[in-house]
């Protein structure tokens, strides 16, 4: 099998690789909404959808993304140094995480971040170069949580080692290396479950870092269909993601999935900043619009980051140009929030 995905990588890598004569077979990249991706990204993507079976399994699917992820993002800088640990969850076992440390001497302030996938792909090896690339950046302690994914793990359970995640970290910082405020942070299902962590923790973070996050399970919008087809996330996939993790449709209502429809200030009525980034071409895009207007609704001081011309995923896809640009523009508001002690 090693064999098998060695010579995949290899003959995937080539592909990628062809010159752009060869790459133009893909046809142009489409304009939609007057948005249009790289075109390198987009023979990119045409080769992956290529790739696609049309019955996903869990295991098929983490096996694919793992894949993909080590061949289309960029490699992880060099000077950051990371280790493995454990920290305790309220089953009275271990959560695995991930604890990336700046090159720099401290102190540094903390990021918990969670990993995308749907809630059901992805982990701490999945986005080890996003997460040595965030501390970098940002010259932070980075905690990647690796929290149990659906469908063998379905709702509640991935929110509710976001949180506890987050209070190891919090109840103890400087056993993290962490001295000065703590954000949280995620793409995509990771965006979700940090946005839940901010407004339902004990302890309220600095700032909520949320890269494209779901934020209504529940409901169509327009960008489903507009941007559904042959880009990174389908809305295909989309559904196929919401199934595996919501067995109980009734579930679809609650806070944690739809936190568009719900307040979005904590208990004590404090109200924590967040950057919220969106992809232009992203199925997401309307939700998050509208997540950024209900934030603006209660008062809750928001930064919208708006990135035209660009895809659902594209922090994992660094290799591409476009998408370097993408993160840097992402990234800045949170290394400006951090560095803001106040």
């Amino acid at each position: 099998m090693r064999i098998i995905q060695a010579i995949e990588k290899v003959a995937f890598k080539g592909l990628l690789a062809v010159p752009r004569r060869i790459q133009r077979l893909a046809g142009k990249p489409p304009v939609i909404r007057g948005q249009s991706p790289e075109p390198e990204l987009w023979w990119a993507m045409s080769i992956i959808h290529r790739s696609q079976r049309d019955n996903p399994t869990p295991k098929r699917l983490r096996e694919e993304y793992a894949f993909g992820n080590a061949i289309l993002d960029a490699p992880p800088p060099e000077d950051v140094t990371w280790k493995d640990r454990g920290v305790p969850h309220r089953n009275e076992a271990q959560l695995s995480v991930r604890v990336y440390t700046p090159p720099t001497p401290g102190p540094h302030p903390g990021i918990v971040y969670f990993h995308g996938g749907g809630y059901v792909i992805g982990n701490l090896d999945s986005h080890h170069s996003l997460s040595a690339q965030l501390c970098k950046d940002t010259d932070a302690v980075v905690v990647a949580v690796d929290y149990r994914l659906a469908p063998e793990f379905p709702y509640p359970t991935p929110w509710n080692d976001a949180e506890d995640a987050w209070r190891a970290v919090t109840d103890n910082p400087e056993g993290f290396g962490i001295s000065g405020p703590i954000a949280v942070g995620g793409d995509s299902a990771g965006a979700n479950l940090a946005i839940w962590v901010g407004h339902h923790a004990k302890v309220a973070p600095h700032v909520v870092w949320a890269l494209y996050p779901p934020t209504d399970a529940g409901q169509a919008y327009p960008s489903n269909h507009d941007f559904g087809e042959r880009l990174l996330l389908t809305n295909q996939r989309k559904n196929w993601f919401r199934d595996q993790t919501y067995p109980n449709p009734a579930d679809l209502q609650s806070p944690r999935a739809q936190p568009v429809k719900h307040p979005s200030t904590r208990d004590d009525g404090t109200r924590v900043p967040e950057i919220v980034t969106l992809a232009g071409m992203d199925v997401l895009h309307d939700e998050g619009e509208l997540y950024i207007a209900h934030l603006q609704a209660q008062d809750i001081p928001v930064t919208a980051v708006r990135i035209p011309n660009q895809v659902h995923g594209f922090a994992s896809l660094r290799r591409f140009k476009s998408c370097q640009r993408a993160w840097q523009t992402a990234v800045a508001p949170l290394i400006d929030s951090l560095a803001d002690r106040s």
